[in-house]
């Protein structure tokens, strides 16, 4: 293969992902790390440019903040998701916001991932983008495609064997992590490579990114 098939090659393979935030010095960070990575690159300087950029572009992911002026993170994830153009673009907050609520919010609104500035490296986002952008596509039940991958479950204390489970697994009972006193979730995992519906899973913290 010639140099210019290799070039055109790469190009059609690489990626586009779009970051929004109002904050400059980060944006240049980390549009400079997803460059260095072989990514395709659009910057959105808030909200509202973010979202005329998802649009016109049609990013394979977004990477956004929430607080931002003119448009907020929470209503961009809303607007994209609500949108048949966009709804199946994965979505990762990336905020210096931790609170619990804050988290819930973003996940109930379709967020696909929350990471935490303070918790996570660039090379951790960027390796968080690459598990997004793998996840392959399934039929969903009634038609449509979902992402087939991870899915984060919250327990119900009073209903079940969640508290025998804590106690199985040396668990607080309230299924809280130790180290930051957030509130944990089970990640479960669809296992493709077995015939059924067979799942795996783990206990995870959202905010300090810990697994259990």
């Amino acid at each position: 293969m010639n140099n210019m098939n290799k070039k055109k090659q790469n190009k059609e393979i690489r990626k586009t992902i779009l970051i929004i935030d109002d904050a400059e010095d980060l944006r240049t960070i980390y549009v400079k790390k997803f460059r260095q990575e072989g990514f395709e690159v659009l910057e959105g300087r808030d909200g509202l440019d973010g979202l005329n950029t998802a649009f016109d572009k049609k990013p394979d992911l977004i990477i956004t903040g929430i607080m931002m002026p003119r448009v907020d993170g929470f209503e961009v994830i809303n607007t994209l998701k609500k949108d048949a153009q966009t709804k199946r673009i994965p979505v990762l907050v990336f905020s210096h916001l931790g609170r619990q609520e804050d988290i819930d919010k973003a996940l109930s609104l379709g967020a696909d991932d929350f990471l935490i500035q303070a918790t996570f490296s660039p090379d951790d986002v960027v390796e968080k983008v690459r598990a997004h952008l793998g996840r392959p596509k399934s039929v969903a039940p009634g038609g449509g495609e979902t992402l087939a991958g991870h899915f984060n479950l919250r327990l119900d204390l009073n209903k079940g064997d969640a508290v025998r489970l804590a106690q199985s697994m040396g668990f607080d009972p309230k299924f809280v992590c130790k180290s930051c006193g957030n509130t944990l979730v089970l990640d479960v995992v669809q296992d493709t490579e077995r015939d059924g519906k067979w799942v795996t899973g783990f206990f995870k913290c959202l905010r300090c990114g810990k697994k259990i």
